[in-house]
């Protein structure tokens, strides 16, 4: 698959992981019943479900292993960059390997070895400036924050213990309280949304 000029286009895989693709990149899905694997030219986010079997970005440079997290790969004749949100991914290539966490960005240059270094705010280098919110199996507690961050509006948990419930889904340009309603439905959680922010299990 790939995007056209100007198109930024949004895929749900069959294993519940959403890709997230810049203009212009290209994705390639090889045909494997036993891996779950992809092929990345160009820049595209990942919200890669959980599973057994480990999930694969293959690139011209190296390949990107997961099993659960999210992230961005950027892939060009220049170089292979990772910014990791959330889990862990191990990055390989001929001249090496290495493991970026969250805050985390992992860089490969062709002919040298990956290099990981700590970024902090990852959300600050991401190539998405639109209106999208994805969630793959996120704590409740990260969904609140990130969605403070997106909106300019505090969103806090009226508990503490709240903040382990996993949440599984997607947004796209809508309002802050749309959102904070599917994620409450979600979560089986009462929540308020007034005009300065939201109380997620009021």
């Amino acid at each position: 698959s790939s995007a056209g000029p100007g198109d930024v286009t949004t895929l749900a895989l069959s294993d519940g992981s959403v890709v997230r693709m810049r203009p212009e990149a290209r994705v390639e899905f090889p045909a494997a019943m036993d891996r779950r694997e992809v092929v990345v030219e160009g820049t595209a986010f990942f919200a890669v479900a959980a599973g057994p079997v480990p999930f694969v970005v293959r690139t011209a440079l190296g390949e990107v292993t997961v099993r659960g997290t999210r992230f961005e790969v950027r892939a060009d004749r220049g170089g292979l960059r990772v910014v990791v949100v959330e889990g862990r991914v191990r990055l390989i290539a001929g001249s090496g390997a290495a493991e970026a966490g969250p805050g985390q960005i992992a860089f490969l240059d062709p002919g040298s070895p990956p290099r990981v270094v700590d970024h902090g705010d990852v959300w600050s280098v991401l190539e998405w400036a639109d209106g999208l919110l994805i969630y793959e199996d996120t704590p409740l507690s990260m969904v609140a924050e990130e969605l403070s961050r997106h909106f300019g509006r505090k969103v806090t948990l009226a508990h503490e213990a709240l903040g382990q419930l996993r949440i599984t889904a997607w947004f796209e340009d809508e309002p802050l309280e749309e959102v904070v309603s599917a994620v409450c439905l979600v979560a089986g959680v009462e929540c308020e949304v007034g005009p300065s922010g939201a109380t997620l299990g009021r």
